[in-house]
Protein backbone atom coordinates (compact mmCIF):
# COMPACT_ATOMS: atom_id res chain seq x y z
CA UNK A 1 0.00 0.00 0.00
CA UNK A 2 2.86 2.44 0.84
CA UNK A 3 4.52 1.35 -2.73
CA UNK A 4 1.32 2.60 -4.66
CA UNK A 5 1.00 6.11 -2.13
CA UNK A 6 4.91 6.51 -3.47
CA UNK A 7 3.95 5.83 -7.13
CA UNK A 8 0.55 8.25 -6.93
CA UNK A 9 2.82 11.20 -5.44
CA UNK A 10 5.32 10.27 -8.30
CA UNK A 11 2.70 10.86 -10.96
CA UNK A 12 1.15 13.80 -9.33
CA UNK A 13 4.77 15.87 -9.51
CA UNK A 14 5.22 15.25 -13.37
CA UNK A 15 1.41 15.78 -14.05
CA UNK A 16 2.00 19.32 -12.48
CA UNK A 17 5.23 20.05 -14.26
CA UNK A 18 3.71 18.86 -17.27
CA UNK A 19 0.84 21.21 -16.64
CA UNK A 20 3.10 23.96 -15.67
CA UNK A 21 6.04 23.30 -18.57
CA UNK A 22 2.74 23.49 -21.22
CA UNK A 23 1.01 26.45 -20.67
CA UNK A 24 3.44 28.87 -22.76
CA UNK A 25 2.36 26.24 -25.52
CA UNK A 26 -1.30 26.89 -24.59
CA UNK A 27 -1.21 30.37 -24.28
CA UNK A 28 0.66 30.76 -27.62
CA UNK A 29 -2.21 28.68 -29.15
CA UNK A 30 -4.57 30.91 -27.74
CA UNK A 31 -3.23 34.33 -29.29
CA UNK A 32 -2.07 32.64 -32.62
CA UNK A 33 0.90 31.44 -33.71
CA UNK A 34 3.00 34.71 -34.11
CA UNK A 35 2.64 35.52 -30.79
CA UNK A 36 0.11 38.38 -31.64
CA UNK A 37 -3.08 38.32 -29.93
CA UNK A 38 -5.94 37.28 -32.62
CA UNK A 39 -7.89 39.40 -34.09
CA UNK A 40 -4.53 41.71 -34.52
CA UNK A 41 -2.42 41.88 -37.78
CA UNK A 42 0.39 43.79 -39.38
CA UNK A 43 -0.20 46.26 -42.33
CA UNK A 44 1.36 43.52 -44.92
CA UNK A 45 -0.60 40.40 -43.52
CA UNK A 46 -3.45 42.25 -43.64
CA UNK A 47 -2.52 43.83 -47.00
CA UNK A 48 -2.23 40.36 -48.61
CA UNK A 49 -5.11 38.97 -46.51
CA UNK A 50 -7.73 41.26 -48.28
CA UNK A 51 -6.36 40.92 -51.69
CA UNK A 52 -6.53 37.10 -50.73
CA UNK A 53 -10.08 37.12 -49.87
CA UNK A 54 -11.03 39.57 -52.52
CA UNK A 55 -13.82 38.06 -54.70
CA UNK A 56 -13.57 40.71 -57.38
CA UNK A 57 -10.32 38.54 -58.19
CA UNK A 58 -11.99 35.19 -57.49
CA UNK A 59 -14.92 35.82 -59.93
CA UNK A 60 -12.36 37.24 -62.45
CA UNK A 61 -10.22 33.76 -62.66
CA UNK A 62 -13.43 32.32 -62.82
CA UNK A 63 -13.83 34.04 -65.83
CA UNK A 64 -11.13 33.12 -67.36
CA UNK A 65 -11.62 29.51 -66.90
CA UNK A 66 -14.97 29.90 -68.40
CA UNK A 67 -13.16 31.83 -71.57
CA UNK A 68 -10.67 28.85 -71.79
CA UNK A 69 -13.54 26.18 -71.81
CA UNK A 70 -15.41 28.33 -74.33
CA UNK A 71 -11.86 27.96 -76.44
CA UNK A 72 -12.52 23.94 -76.74
CA UNK A 73 -16.04 24.43 -78.68
CA UNK A 74 -13.98 26.35 -81.94
CA UNK A 75 -11.23 24.05 -81.61
CA UNK A 76 -13.20 21.28 -81.48
CA UNK A 77 -14.78 22.65 -84.64
CA UNK A 78 -11.25 22.08 -86.50
CA UNK A 79 -11.32 18.05 -85.72
CA UNK A 80 -13.27 15.22 -86.75
CA UNK A 81 -16.06 14.15 -85.24
CA UNK A 82 -16.18 10.35 -84.21
CA UNK A 83 -19.18 8.21 -82.92
CA UNK A 84 -19.89 4.73 -82.28
CA UNK A 85 -23.36 3.82 -83.07
CA UNK A 86 -25.41 0.19 -81.75
CA UNK A 87 -28.20 -0.77 -82.74
CA UNK A 88 -31.03 -3.95 -82.53
CA UNK A 89 -33.94 -3.33 -84.48
CA UNK A 90 -37.19 -5.68 -84.48
CA UNK A 91 -39.98 -5.69 -86.78
CA UNK A 92 -43.44 -7.15 -87.16
CA UNK A 93 -44.79 -8.70 -90.29
CA UNK A 94 -42.92 -9.84 -91.98
CA UNK A 95 -40.66 -10.53 -89.27
CA UNK A 96 -37.21 -8.20 -89.76
CA UNK A 97 -34.12 -8.56 -87.12
CA UNK A 98 -31.22 -6.46 -87.49
CA UNK A 99 -27.72 -6.02 -84.82
CA UNK A 100 -25.84 -3.03 -86.60
CA UNK A 101 -22.57 -2.03 -85.00
CA UNK A 102 -20.67 1.20 -87.11
CA UNK A 103 -18.24 3.79 -85.99
CA UNK A 104 -19.21 7.41 -88.31
CA UNK A 105 -16.84 9.81 -88.74
CA UNK A 106 -17.25 13.46 -90.46
CA UNK A 107 -15.24 16.49 -90.51
CA UNK A 108 -15.66 20.11 -92.08
CA UNK A 109 -13.57 20.48 -95.39
CA UNK A 110 -14.48 24.49 -95.75
CA UNK A 111 -16.09 26.95 -94.64
CA UNK A 112 -14.25 29.73 -95.66
CA UNK A 113 -12.53 30.01 -92.86
CA UNK A 114 -15.48 30.60 -90.19
CA UNK A 115 -14.10 27.68 -87.69
CA UNK A 116 -10.24 29.03 -87.35
CA UNK A 117 -12.01 33.03 -87.14
CA UNK A 118 -14.30 31.34 -84.12
CA UNK A 119 -11.06 30.22 -82.71
CA UNK A 120 -9.30 32.80 -83.11
CA UNK A 121 -11.92 35.22 -81.53
CA UNK A 122 -12.09 32.63 -78.24
CA UNK A 123 -8.41 32.62 -77.71
CA UNK A 124 -8.19 36.52 -77.54
CA UNK A 125 -11.41 36.33 -75.07
CA UNK A 126 -8.76 34.72 -73.25
CA UNK A 127 -5.97 36.94 -73.54
CA UNK A 128 -8.21 39.62 -72.58
CA UNK A 129 -9.60 38.00 -69.55
CA UNK A 130 -6.44 37.62 -68.01
CA UNK A 131 -5.97 41.27 -68.43
CA UNK A 132 -8.77 41.89 -66.90
CA UNK A 133 -7.62 39.97 -63.88
CA UNK A 134 -4.50 42.34 -63.91
CA UNK A 135 -7.64 45.26 -63.75
CA UNK A 136 -9.12 42.89 -60.92
CA UNK A 137 -5.95 42.97 -58.78
CA UNK A 138 -5.64 47.02 -58.90
CA UNK A 139 -9.21 47.70 -58.01
CA UNK A 140 -8.83 45.22 -54.85
CA UNK A 141 -5.20 46.73 -54.03
CA UNK A 142 -7.53 49.78 -54.38
CA UNK A 143 -10.10 48.77 -52.10
CA UNK A 144 -7.71 47.05 -49.85
CA UNK A 145 -5.44 50.22 -49.33
CA UNK A 146 -8.67 52.74 -48.73
CA UNK A 147 -9.76 50.67 -45.88
CA UNK A 148 -6.73 50.33 -44.24
CA UNK A 149 -5.41 53.91 -44.92
CA UNK A 150 -8.65 55.37 -43.45
CA UNK A 151 -8.45 53.23 -40.51
CA UNK A 152 -4.78 54.89 -39.99
CA UNK A 153 -6.16 58.01 -40.80
CA UNK A 154 -9.01 57.98 -37.92
CA UNK A 155 -6.92 56.01 -35.30
CA UNK A 156 -3.82 58.44 -35.40
CA UNK A 157 -6.50 61.61 -35.49
CA UNK A 158 -8.22 60.20 -32.69
CA UNK A 159 -4.91 59.73 -30.89
CA UNK A 160 -4.99 63.76 -31.46
CA UNK A 161 -7.63 64.70 -30.03
CA UNK A 162 -7.14 62.70 -26.92
CA UNK A 163 -4.22 64.37 -26.22
CA UNK A 164 -6.01 67.82 -27.04
CA UNK A 165 -8.48 66.52 -24.37
CA UNK A 166 -5.78 65.59 -21.72
CA UNK A 167 -4.03 69.10 -21.80
CA UNK A 168 -7.46 70.89 -22.01
CA UNK A 169 -7.92 68.65 -18.52
CA UNK A 170 -4.80 69.51 -17.62
CA UNK A 171 -5.40 73.39 -18.64
CA UNK A 172 -8.52 73.49 -16.83
CA UNK A 173 -6.55 71.74 -13.16
CA UNK A 174 -4.19 74.31 -13.17
CA UNK A 175 -6.64 77.31 -13.85
CA UNK A 176 -9.38 76.19 -11.10
CA UNK A 177 -5.85 76.35 -9.06
CA UNK A 178 -5.47 79.93 -10.13
CA UNK A 179 -8.66 80.69 -9.55
CA UNK A 180 -8.77 79.18 -5.86
CA UNK A 181 -6.05 81.43 -5.29
CA UNK A 182 -7.40 84.40 -6.78
CA UNK A 183 -5.01 84.65 -9.97
CA UNK A 184 -7.85 84.05 -12.63
CA UNK A 185 -10.84 85.47 -13.03
CA UNK A 186 -13.82 82.50 -13.38
CA UNK A 187 -14.68 83.71 -16.58
CA UNK A 188 -11.19 82.30 -17.96
CA UNK A 189 -11.94 79.15 -16.19
CA UNK A 190 -15.14 78.98 -17.85
CA UNK A 191 -13.45 79.38 -21.27
CA UNK A 192 -11.56 76.31 -20.71
CA UNK A 193 -14.12 74.37 -18.83
CA UNK A 194 -16.02 75.11 -22.67
CA UNK A 195 -12.79 74.24 -24.62
CA UNK A 196 -12.62 70.73 -23.08
CA UNK A 197 -16.00 70.25 -23.18
CA UNK A 198 -15.65 70.77 -26.86
CA UNK A 199 -12.74 68.78 -26.94
CA UNK A 200 -14.24 65.26 -26.31
CA UNK A 201 -16.90 66.18 -28.33
CA UNK A 202 -14.46 66.11 -30.99
CA UNK A 203 -13.20 63.24 -29.54
CA UNK A 204 -15.93 61.21 -29.57
CA UNK A 205 -16.87 62.35 -33.33
CA UNK A 206 -13.27 61.00 -33.99
CA UNK A 207 -14.23 57.94 -32.40
CA UNK A 208 -17.26 56.92 -34.23
CA UNK A 209 -15.29 57.54 -37.25
CA UNK A 210 -13.21 55.53 -36.57
CA UNK A 211 -15.48 52.94 -35.68
CA UNK A 212 -17.34 52.90 -39.03
CA UNK A 213 -13.46 52.82 -40.55
CA UNK A 214 -12.88 49.26 -38.64
CA UNK A 215 -16.32 47.66 -39.69
CA UNK A 216 -15.63 48.32 -43.19
CA UNK A 217 -12.00 46.62 -42.93
CA UNK A 218 -13.35 44.32 -41.08
CA UNK A 219 -15.82 43.37 -43.56
CA UNK A 220 -13.08 43.00 -46.03
CA UNK A 221 -10.21 41.42 -43.63
CA UNK A 222 -12.52 38.94 -41.88
CA UNK A 223 -10.94 40.23 -38.44
CA UNK A 224 -9.82 43.21 -36.56
CA UNK A 225 -6.39 44.66 -37.34
CA UNK A 226 -4.60 47.68 -35.15
CA UNK A 227 -1.44 49.53 -36.63
CA UNK A 228 -1.64 53.13 -36.98
CA UNK A 229 1.47 53.76 -38.03
CA UNK A 230 1.87 54.81 -42.16
CA UNK A 231 3.56 51.82 -43.86
CA UNK A 232 5.17 54.00 -47.01
CA UNK A 233 6.20 57.62 -45.93
CA UNK A 234 10.20 56.95 -45.85
CA UNK A 235 9.53 54.74 -49.29
CA UNK A 236 7.46 57.46 -50.99
CA UNK A 237 10.01 60.01 -49.77
CA UNK A 238 13.11 57.96 -51.06
CA UNK A 239 11.37 57.05 -54.29
CA UNK A 240 9.43 59.77 -55.44
CA UNK A 241 11.56 61.53 -57.52
CA UNK A 242 13.35 58.46 -59.48
CA UNK A 243 9.76 57.22 -59.93
CA UNK A 244 8.54 60.60 -61.20
CA UNK A 245 11.26 60.57 -63.84
CA UNK A 246 10.71 56.27 -64.48
CA UNK A 247 6.49 57.28 -65.14
CA UNK A 248 7.02 60.64 -67.12
CA UNK A 249 5.63 59.96 -70.33
CA UNK A 250 2.34 57.31 -70.00
CA UNK A 251 2.30 54.29 -72.22
CA UNK A 252 -0.61 52.83 -73.14
CA UNK A 253 0.44 49.81 -73.46
CA UNK A 254 1.25 49.75 -70.08
CA UNK A 255 -2.16 49.76 -68.87
CA UNK A 256 -4.02 46.54 -68.35
CA UNK A 257 -7.17 48.17 -68.76
CA UNK A 258 -5.96 49.04 -72.34
CA UNK A 259 -4.67 45.77 -73.41
CA UNK A 260 -7.91 44.50 -72.11
CA UNK A 261 -9.58 46.50 -74.38
CA UNK A 262 -7.22 45.38 -77.39
CA UNK A 263 -7.74 41.96 -77.22
CA UNK A 264 -11.44 42.48 -76.90
CA UNK A 265 -11.81 44.51 -80.08
CA UNK A 266 -9.86 42.10 -81.93
CA UNK A 267 -11.91 39.23 -80.56
CA UNK A 268 -14.71 40.65 -81.36
CA UNK A 269 -13.87 41.61 -85.06
CA UNK A 270 -12.51 37.66 -85.65
CA UNK A 271 -16.20 36.56 -84.15
CA UNK A 272 -17.46 39.23 -87.01
CA UNK A 273 -15.91 37.81 -89.68
CA UNK A 274 -16.81 34.04 -88.46
CA UNK A 275 -20.27 34.59 -88.25
CA UNK A 276 -20.58 36.31 -91.49
CA UNK A 277 -18.21 33.69 -93.24
CA UNK A 278 -21.00 30.87 -91.38
CA UNK A 279 -23.36 32.23 -93.73
CA UNK A 280 -21.91 30.84 -96.91
CA UNK A 281 -22.08 27.39 -98.00
CA UNK A 282 -20.10 24.66 -96.59
CA UNK A 283 -18.58 21.22 -97.70
CA UNK A 284 -18.13 18.42 -94.96
CA UNK A 285 -16.73 15.04 -95.38
CA UNK A 286 -18.28 11.93 -93.63
CA UNK A 287 -17.18 8.44 -93.75
CA UNK A 288 -18.36 4.84 -91.68
CA UNK A 289 -18.27 1.55 -91.26
CA UNK A 290 -19.68 -1.31 -89.74
CA UNK A 291 -21.14 -4.89 -89.30
CA UNK A 292 -24.57 -6.03 -89.45
CA UNK A 293 -26.26 -8.99 -89.03
CA UNK A 294 -29.60 -9.83 -90.78
CA UNK A 295 -31.97 -12.43 -90.73
CA UNK A 296 -30.05 -13.65 -93.80
CA UNK A 297 -26.39 -13.57 -92.61
CA UNK A 298 -24.23 -10.67 -91.35
CA UNK A 299 -22.61 -8.30 -93.93
CA UNK A 300 -20.02 -5.93 -93.47
CA UNK A 301 -20.56 -2.25 -95.18
CA UNK A 302 -18.74 0.99 -95.82
CA UNK A 303 -19.44 4.45 -96.91
CA UNK A 304 -18.08 7.65 -97.32
CA UNK A 305 -19.77 10.71 -99.18
CA UNK A 306 -18.73 14.92 -99.95
CA UNK A 307 -21.87 17.03 -98.47
CA UNK A 308 -22.05 20.50 -99.81
CA UNK A 309 -24.85 23.01 -98.14
CA UNK A 310 -25.63 25.88 -99.13
CA UNK A 311 -27.85 27.50 -96.71
CA UNK A 312 -30.99 28.98 -98.07
CA UNK A 313 -33.11 29.61 -95.14
CA UNK A 314 -32.73 28.73 -91.32
CA UNK A 315 -35.41 31.17 -89.54
CA UNK A 316 -32.48 33.90 -89.25
CA UNK A 317 -30.51 31.71 -86.60
CA UNK A 318 -27.20 32.39 -88.13
CA UNK A 319 -28.04 35.91 -89.48
CA UNK A 320 -29.60 37.15 -86.18
CA UNK A 321 -26.09 36.13 -84.57
CA UNK A 322 -24.25 38.12 -87.82
CA UNK A 323 -26.06 41.17 -86.55
CA UNK A 324 -25.28 40.80 -82.72
CA UNK A 325 -21.81 40.33 -83.78
CA UNK A 326 -21.83 43.78 -85.53
CA UNK A 327 -22.74 45.29 -82.30
CA UNK A 328 -21.09 43.77 -80.01
CA UNK A 329 -17.85 44.57 -82.51
CA UNK A 330 -18.63 48.31 -82.58
CA UNK A 331 -19.13 48.42 -78.69
CA UNK A 332 -15.30 46.93 -78.37
CA UNK A 333 -14.09 49.68 -80.16
CA UNK A 334 -15.79 52.19 -79.21
CA UNK A 335 -14.59 51.03 -75.30
CA UNK A 336 -11.02 51.22 -76.75
CA UNK A 337 -11.06 54.56 -78.25
CA UNK A 338 -12.79 55.73 -75.24
CA UNK A 339 -9.62 54.47 -72.88
CA UNK A 340 -7.12 55.92 -75.12
CA UNK A 341 -8.36 59.36 -74.93
CA UNK A 342 -9.24 58.96 -70.94
CA UNK A 343 -6.08 57.21 -69.85
CA UNK A 344 -3.66 59.67 -70.17
CA UNK A 345 -5.56 62.43 -69.00
CA UNK A 346 -6.09 60.36 -65.49
CA UNK A 347 -2.74 59.75 -65.66
CA UNK A 348 -1.70 63.24 -65.51
CA UNK A 349 -3.75 63.91 -63.18
CA UNK A 350 -2.82 61.49 -60.78
CA UNK A 351 0.85 62.57 -61.23
CA UNK A 352 0.14 66.23 -60.67
CA UNK A 353 -2.00 65.39 -57.15
CA UNK A 354 0.84 62.87 -56.43
CA UNK A 355 3.69 65.28 -56.75
CA UNK A 356 1.52 68.06 -55.17
CA UNK A 357 0.30 65.86 -52.10
CA UNK A 358 4.01 64.71 -51.68
CA UNK A 359 5.31 68.38 -51.84
CA UNK A 360 1.87 69.16 -48.78
CA UNK A 361 3.09 66.52 -47.00
CA UNK A 362 7.19 67.45 -46.41
CA UNK A 363 5.69 70.79 -45.73
CA UNK A 364 3.42 70.01 -43.11
CA UNK A 365 5.53 67.59 -41.21
CA UNK A 366 8.12 70.47 -41.17
CA UNK A 367 5.39 73.00 -40.02
CA UNK A 368 4.46 70.00 -36.87
CA UNK A 369 7.82 70.23 -35.77
CA UNK A 370 7.90 74.15 -35.34
CA UNK A 371 4.55 74.07 -34.20
CA UNK A 372 5.03 70.86 -31.47
CA UNK A 373 8.27 73.11 -30.11
CA UNK A 374 5.95 76.31 -29.79
CA UNK A 375 3.21 74.63 -27.73
CA UNK A 376 5.81 72.89 -25.46
CA UNK A 377 7.96 75.95 -24.61
CA UNK A 378 4.99 77.90 -24.07
CA UNK A 379 3.03 75.63 -22.00
CA UNK A 380 6.57 75.43 -19.59
CA UNK A 381 6.02 79.59 -19.21
CA UNK A 382 2.37 79.06 -19.01
CA UNK A 383 3.02 77.06 -16.06
CA UNK A 384 5.89 79.83 -14.28
CA UNK A 385 2.83 82.34 -15.22
CA UNK A 386 4.24 83.75 -17.70
CA UNK A 387 1.99 83.15 -20.69
CA UNK A 388 -2.04 83.71 -20.35
CA UNK A 389 -4.55 81.32 -20.21
CA UNK A 390 -5.78 82.66 -24.21
CA UNK A 391 -1.98 82.40 -25.97
CA UNK A 392 -1.40 78.81 -24.40
CA UNK A 393 -5.08 77.76 -26.21
CA UNK A 394 -3.94 79.38 -29.33
CA UNK A 395 -0.62 77.40 -29.27
CA UNK A 396 -2.77 74.29 -28.66
CA UNK A 397 -4.86 75.05 -31.32
CA UNK A 398 -2.40 75.53 -33.76
CA UNK A 399 -0.44 72.01 -32.47
CA UNK A 400 -3.73 69.72 -33.16
CA UNK A 401 -4.36 71.78 -36.34
CA UNK A 402 -1.05 71.00 -37.51
CA UNK A 403 -1.25 67.53 -36.13
CA UNK A 404 -4.58 66.69 -38.01
CA UNK A 405 -3.25 68.42 -41.22
CA UNK A 406 -0.01 66.56 -41.22
CA UNK A 407 -2.17 63.40 -41.03
CA UNK A 408 -4.27 64.29 -43.84
CA UNK A 409 -1.14 64.72 -45.67
CA UNK A 410 -0.01 61.63 -45.31
CA UNK A 411 -3.16 60.05 -45.98
CA UNK A 412 -3.47 61.76 -49.05
CA UNK A 413 0.14 61.26 -49.90
CA UNK A 414 -0.46 57.26 -49.48
CA UNK A 415 -3.29 57.41 -51.97
CA UNK A 416 -2.27 59.63 -54.26
CA UNK A 417 0.68 57.39 -54.69
CA UNK A 418 -0.87 54.20 -55.22
CA UNK A 419 -3.49 55.73 -57.62
CA UNK A 420 -0.43 57.32 -59.65
CA UNK A 421 0.89 53.73 -59.67
CA UNK A 422 -2.16 52.44 -60.53
CA UNK A 423 -2.64 54.62 -63.22
CA UNK A 424 0.71 53.91 -64.77
CA UNK A 425 -0.31 50.04 -65.24
CA UNK A 426 1.63 49.12 -61.93
CA UNK A 427 0.79 47.65 -58.87
CA UNK A 428 2.13 48.57 -55.62
CA UNK A 429 2.97 45.66 -53.47
CA UNK A 430 3.46 45.71 -49.02
CA UNK A 431 6.92 47.17 -49.25
CA UNK A 432 5.01 50.35 -51.09
CA UNK A 433 6.88 49.33 -54.42
CA UNK A 434 5.78 50.16 -57.80
CA UNK A 435 6.24 47.36 -59.86
CA UNK A 436 4.70 46.43 -63.59
CA UNK A 437 2.14 44.00 -63.83
CA UNK A 438 2.78 41.10 -66.32
CA UNK A 439 -0.25 38.54 -67.41
CA UNK A 440 0.99 35.54 -69.19
CA UNK A 441 -1.88 34.73 -71.55
CA UNK A 442 -2.70 30.83 -70.57
CA UNK A 443 -2.55 28.13 -73.02
CA UNK A 444 -5.73 26.64 -73.18
CA UNK A 445 -4.16 23.17 -74.66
Amino acid sequence: MRISIYNFRIFAVWTLIFIFVSLPAWSANLTGESGEKLGQLSFADAYQKILELSTRIAIQKENIEIAKAQTLKPFGQLLPKMSFVAKDLRSGEPYLAQQQASLEVSMNLFRFGADSLALKSSSLNTKSQDEELAVAKLESEDTALSAIFAVIRYATSLDVYRVVSKNRQELLRIAEERYQKGLLALQEVQKISVDFENSKARETDAANLLHDAEGELEALLASHWLEKMWPWSDVIKAKAKTLEQELKEFKLENSPQYRSAVFAEESSRANLNAKWRSLFPSIDLTFSTGNSDLSRGPTTYYAGAVILTIPIFDQFREYSDYRQAVGFSRQASAQRLFLAHDLSPLFEAAKKKFQNSLESSLLREKNLSVSRKLYDDNFARFKQGRVSVNDLLIDQNRLSDAELLAIEGWHDLHLSYEKFCHAAGMNVDVHGNCQGLSTESSSVF
